[in-house]
């Protein structure tokens, strides 16, 4: 995916309080995208590792352990009402949207 350079967050720490604060990932699987409640686990002699439960049926079970996967953590978000939005009184001509 690209991201812009003053987008890009390499500090580990700013990660790690990502993860800790909001740690419903979304991971793929091949074209499936699962949400994975993930813990980050600290390891002293590594960048730490992810952990999490998923059930026995979920196919992400299949994978191996050390495949290397892509997972993916947002901030907060919320929808947000057309009702919210000022315009609503003028044009009347207003969507609803995810921030």
């Amino acid at each position: 995916m690209y991201c812009p350079a003053h987008f890009q967050v390499d500090r580990p720490i700013d990660l790690i309080s990502l993860i800790e604060q909001f740690p419903l990932a979304t991971g793929p699987c091949d074209l499936m995208a699962d949400h994975i409640p993930l813990l980050y686990e600290a390891c002293p002699s590594s960048a730490g590792r992810l952990v999490g439960h998923l059930a026995k049926s979920n196919p992400l079970c299949q994978y191996p352990g050390d495949e290397e996967l892509l997972v993916i953590f947002q901030g907060p978000s919320t929808y947000i009402s057309p009702n919210w939005y000022a315009a609503i009184q003028e044009s009347g001509k207003v969507v609803p949207t995810w921030n």
